[in-house]
């Protein structure tokens, strides 16, 4: 295979894999599952090694920098529905943290005799994994209409669906449309499965109302038994932002999306080790199909000695 066929196909492949977190992404925002979260994790792990490859096989700056402005192009069209200016800005700060990774992986292999691959896989993936980041909080932020209750309480169920996979152990079939009255119908008690109906409606009401009472009391708010889940959840956090002065309201969103940061970044540093391990058998494979080879090469560098 020629050199420009290699490059074209780790153009591609990078291309895809930025595609494929994008969708998986979406998904998993958008659905309830552990196979969501899989693959959302999959596709992170991918992206990240590919991002490695990329950074060690591609010498050309220019040619690198274009890799990684075309995977972030490929994550924001998956979301075009969501654009916002927030959106936006999450396509130049992710991008360009991207080809920050690849900068510092292409100056550690210069600044070095040998290929040391966790280093330089280490140098990449420290920006890299910041970017994901960032697009997946500013991309949170872009969802969140405040002006409209509906369409903010919707965005608001869309961030808060993946709680629902967390929640279900506890109760069955829980769901964030789920009302106060249907959950305590949920926690009915075995004994009372085969109980006349009016002391069925007696436990759930009672239930309810003591459920009802809990929330009120942790959250500050008049709760009622018929109030929604994702009702509760607006009226405790997007109601309250909008009492709020517009100065108030912008450093709530900052610190809330520093904390999304903080959160994901940890995440992130356990996958960062796993996207470490797939690059090195990916660059195992490429090496032992003929790919890529490793050469000694003799280049003469200025250095600065004492008299």
């Amino acid at each position: 295979m020629e050199k420009r066929n290699k490059l074209i196909a780790l153009f591609g492949a990078s291309a895809l894999s930025a595609l494929l977190f994008g969708f998986a992404f979406k998904a998993f925002i958008q659905n309830n599952g552990l196979i969501f979260w899989i693959l959302a994790g999959f596709s992170a792990i991918l992206f990240l090694a590919i991002a490695v490859i990329v950074a060690l096989l591609v010498k050309r700056p220019i040619f690198g920098f274009s890799v990684m402005a075309v995977d972030m192009a490929a994550m924001l069209i998956i979301f075009y529905e969501h654009f916002s200016l927030a959106l936006l800005i999450s396509f130049f700060v992710s991008a360009a943290l991207l080809m920050f990774g690849y900068s510092r992986g292409q100056q550690d292999l210069k600044n070095n005799l040998n290929l040391r691959f966790i280093k330089t896989a280490e140098s990449v993936l420290g920006p890299a994994s910041s970017a994901l980041a960032i697009f997946a909080i500013l991309l949170y932020i872009s969802m969140i209409n405040l002006k409209d209750p509906t369409a903010a309480k919707q965005n608001l169920e869309i961030i808060a669906k993946p709680s629902e996979t967390f929640v279900r152990p506890y109760i069955p079939n829980f769901s964030l449309q789920n009302s106060l009255n249907q959950i305590a119908a949920k926690l009915l008690p075995k004994e009372l499965a085969s109980a006349p109906q009016e002391l069925k409606n007696q436990f759930i009401q009672e239930s309810s109302i003591r459920l009802s009472e809990i929330v009120g009391n942790f959250t500050n708010l008049s709760v009622k038994s018929s109030d929604r889940v994702i009702d509760i959840i607006y009226k405790a956090t997007i109601g309250r932002l909008l009492n709020l002065p517009a100065l108030q309201q912008n450093l709530v969103l900052f610190a809330a999306g520093v904390f999304l940061f903080l959160l994901i970044r940890f995440a992130l540093i356990f996958v960062n080790w796993i996207s470490i391990g797939l690059a090195f058998g990916i660059y195992k494979i490429l090496l032992a199909a003929g790919f890529c080879k490793i050469i000694l090469q003799n280049q003469p560098k200025n250095v600065i000695v004492l008299e």
